[in-house]
């Protein structure tokens, strides 16, 4: 058995792109269910309690679609051929426990990263206030404020403090991104214990994912710079900001979550397959 199990990074970036046919052929329906909700969801003003309700509702059906949607495209990316046999739907509509177990995974592990995100901010302030850091300001935040901008002196120890918390905070999302394709591939929940996955290959895992996102981070400035800031407005009074918006949207649920997914899910089969070894 492989004491460091590893993964071909050329290999996870190649299979989520060729795995795009067949994960919008498996799940075009809830893809576009997804897609809809997301699109349609901004254009509701919630100045009525009926608003309000509607509102609320395309929201709940929002987030349902992101799960069955994840549900369906994990099946796909990680059982191929077999994926009606783990439970895809018609055209990935599914609900069951994978999809629950993939909600309760993040809900717990988000629970975890708040308390160390809380415990991370009581260290900081508390050393914040006892340095006098906060005296002459009229609170803590204004005081961290003005500590910023000046960046002199003994403000570089609080700084450093906060850059190593936020590169603790990347490093420990990046060590739960084979969280999902876990709890679809070992028919299990799978929370802290998703942390030995990624074991050694953390820089891999990165660089994959900025790959994968630096082109979508291209279109949306291409895509918002074009429409407008300034209420430029298209055919029929639909403002341009609001088009952006259904094109970033159809982006990120057919092309961009499909692949992370499927760059991930081939990450993972890798890395099993190694410690079997």
């Amino acid at each position: 058995m492989s004491t460091r199990p590893s993964f071909s990074l050329g290999r996870a970036l190649s299979a989520a792109f060729a795995g795009l046919p067949s994960m919008w052929s498996g799940a075009w329906a809830v893809l576009i269910l997804w897609a809809a909700a997301g699109a349609f969801l901004p254009q509701l003003n919630p100045q009525s309690i009926p608003a309000f309700v509607i509102k609320a509702g395309t929201a709940i059906l929002l987030l349902i679609f992101q799960y069955v949607a994840y549900g369906a495209l994990y099946r796909i990316a990680l059982f191929g051929r077999n994926a009606g046999k783990e439970g895809l739907g018609f055209g990935g509509l599914q609900l069951a426990w994978p999809e629950l177990r993939l909600f309760l995974a993040e809900l717990i592990v988000g629970l975890f990263a708040v308390l160390i995100v809380v415990a991370i901010g009581v260290v900081f302030f508390i050393a914040f206030n006892t340095a006098g850091m906060a005296e002459g300001h009229a609170d803590t935040f204004d005081a961290l404020r003005a500590m910023i901008q000046r960046h002199e002196g003994k403000d570089w120890i609080f700084i450093s403090y906060l850059a190593a918390a936020w590169v603790f905070l990347i490093f420990l999302s990046l060590k739960f991104v084979l969280m999902g394709a876990a709890n679809v591939a070992e028919r299990r929940l799978v929370t802290l214990n998703a942390l030995g996955l990624s074991s050694g290959n953390v820089g891999k895992l990165f660089i994959g994912l900025i790959v994968l996102f630096v082109p979508f981070v291209i279109v949306a400035i291409v895509v918002t710079a074009g429409a407008g800031v300034g209420g430029v407005t298209l055919g029929h009074g639909t403002s341009g900001l609001l088009v952006a918006h259904y094109v970033l949207q159809a982006v990120t649920v057919f092309l961009l979550i499909p692949v992370m997914i499927g760059f991930l899910s081939s990450a993972y089969g890798q890395i099993v397959a190694s410690r079997t070894r």
